[in-house]
């Protein structure tokens, strides 16, 4: 979480505004491309029953790395309009699976300090983050720190379907 906040709220308007020239309007558009992802994953996560809800939500984990890629490779306007959609469906597919299995596995009695215990874990990078980001996009580019925060994503998603309690949650 802490490599996607660093790069969406640092490198991204970098990108807009030295990259790819634009500006508030250009922004708006690239955010709003968001929505339009996660409208298309919450309509297609709810069409589906999956099985290893493990092993797809971290899948999907992957494909938000992989989103944070494209915004660094391909440094166009309709790059990241792709980016933007593909970071909103994995992210709404991410977390209804996330959320879903939350609820199902962890007890009644515990679900509010283990969701506290989740928001927190998930977050607690989330104030150094931009800076790191800052400190990368000054010396490289903002480009670069998408391809490094989708590296850090992909790696780090995936290296967690090594633990079976996650590759064979169903």
């Amino acid at each position: 979480m802490a490599a996607f906040i660093g790069a969406i709220a640092v490198a991204l308007p970098l990108l807009v505004t030295t990259v790819l020239g634009g500006g508030a309007e250009m922004y708006g558009f690239i955010s709003a491309a968001v929505g339009v992802g996660e409208a298309i994953g919450a309509t297609a996560i709810a069409q589906v029953r999956v099985r290893r809800t493990g092993l797809v939500m971290y899948l999907f984990g992957a494909l938000s790395g992989v989103a944070l890629f494209i915004y660094g490779l391909v440094p166009t306007v309709p790059g990241a309009l792709v980016a933007s959609a593909i970071q909103g469906l994995s992210f709404t597919c991410f977390g209804v699976l996330w959320v879903t299995a939350l609820q199902v596995h962890v007890p009644r009695r515990l679900l509010g300090r283990v969701t506290s215990v989740d928001y927190f874990g998930g977050t607690l990078l989330a104030p150094v983050a931009p800076v790191g980001a800052a400190l990368l996009a000054q010396s490289q580019g903002p480009a670069f720190v998408f391809v490094v925060a989708g590296a850090i994503t992909v790696v780090l998603t995936l290296a967690a379907l090594l633990l079976p309690s996650i590759r064979d949650l169903e």
